[in-house]
């Protein structure tokens, strides 16, 4: 019996101290503002060697379906490139990349924001764009891409279970206090290497 008292009372120093708690919709909106200062000249994300690049098609389960995007990830952010055209045969043109582009989205930005208890991601002003998005060699004539575009909001919501049930409401609806969303336009700097 008192070793097994012994056993929950170490089991609860561990867990019970490492769990984060949630902060307030009025601590997160400052640390967003916080965020937005401290970048005030833009936000530059450079992609390093943990980004990994995948050729890729819109449904991945349709073997049928041509390989036309061109997908980097990063820390949790997706870039999706598509393209008019199958996408391995050009990988390795800047030009051909460039002259073929349709357009490009990107998802989760990777940010620093402290947001324990809510999943909040800094959002464009549309879900893509063809514009912005351009490709190069570097030094090493790796073919590499550098897009600028801006961000126009940090938005999300809170990860408390009343709120996630919420967001799994077919209308969509949220109320005011599972829902954070700062305004604010930044530009926004993404660079990096395409692997093969």
């Amino acid at each position: 019996m008192k070793q097994s008292l012994f056993i929950l009372s170490i089991t609860f120093l561990i867990f019970g101290f490492s769990a984060k708690k949630s902060l307030t919709k009025t601590q997160v909106e400052a640390n967003i503002l916080k965020w937005y200062t401290s970048n005030e000249n833009g936000y530059q994300i450079e992609i390093d060697n943990k980004g990994l690049t995948e050729i890729t098609r819109y449904h991945t389960e349709r073997p049928e379906e041509p390989n036309t995007l061109i997908r980097v990830t990063y820390k949790g952010m997706e870039i999706t490139m598509a393209f008019d055209t199958l996408a391995a045969p050009i990988i390795d043109s800047p030009t051909l990349l460039q002259s073929h582009l349709k357009y490009y989205s990107i998802d989760n930005i990777y940010h620093d924001i402290v947001s324990d208890g809510w999943d909040i991601s800094p959002k464009t002003p549309q879900s893509s764009n063809s514009k912005g998005l351009t490709f190069s060699f570097n030094d090493q004539q790796k073919v590499q891409f550098n897009i600028d575009w801006k961000i126009f909001t940090v938005m999300g919501y809170s990860l408390e279970e009343h709120c996630q049930k919420e967001l799994g409401i077919a209308d969509g609806s949220i109320s005011e206090p599972c829902l954070v969303s700062v305004r604010q336009n930044l530009p926004i700097n993404v660079s990096g290497i395409l692997k093969k």
